[in-house]
């Protein structure tokens, strides 16, 4: 009975990582911003689901992190400049997109210029490319910066060769700067 009980205590702290350490690069040594909230998905191709998520802008990437309400991570998407990286957690897939063939010109500083403002931005902002056009509006301020609290991604039916339009809406939790 007690070799249970070990072992079940193990179990559950290796899975909170409370015996991994940390690496030899700290996260908070660099400069990052996180963001907490919770957005629904309003979609012409599925049932608009609720979900909380944690997005973090790194100096070199944008990782975003969606889970439900239970807070198991569903997935998370890590943005760079040359990829984007999709770890789907509950079928254990990872897929890449080189955004190289999508956009030439993608910089990772403009969609983060469109996404975070430190002055006031103009009631509407786009990224566009041949596949998808992505518009950030309502901007609101927290925490002495601007951020979107609808975004609507819409797709190049030319290109993509189905129509869809996903839409957005982010209620801001907390900010940590």
């Amino acid at each position: 009975m007690s070799r249970l009980f070990i072992i079940i205590f193990t179990i559950l702290f290796s899975g909170c990582q409370i015996f991994k350490m940390g690496s030899s690069l700290s996260k908070r040594s660099l400069k990052t911003l996180s963001v907490y909230a919770n957005i629904s998905l309003e979609s012409n191709l599925i049932v608009g689901p609720k979900f909380k998520s944690r997005i973090n802008f790194f100096k070199d990437s944008i990782i975003l992190s969606a889970s439900p309400g239970l807070g198991i991570e569903l997935a998370r998407v890590k943005i760079t400049d040359e990829r984007v990286y999709i770890d789907q957690k509950i079928q254990n897939k990872l897929d890449t997109i080189n955004i190289v063939e999508l956009d030439p010109y993608f910089k990772l500083k403009n969609l983060k210029k469109l996404f975070i403002s430190k002055r006031e931005p103009k009631d509407t902002m786009a990224y566009y490319n041949s596949y998808m056009i992505v518009t950030f509006t309502n901007y609101i301020k927290k925490d002495n910066i601007f951020l979107p609290q609808k975004v609507i991604i819409d797709s190049n039916e030319k290109n993509t060769g189905f129509p869809f339009q996903n839409t957005l809406e982010i209620q801001y939790k907390k900010i940590n700067i």
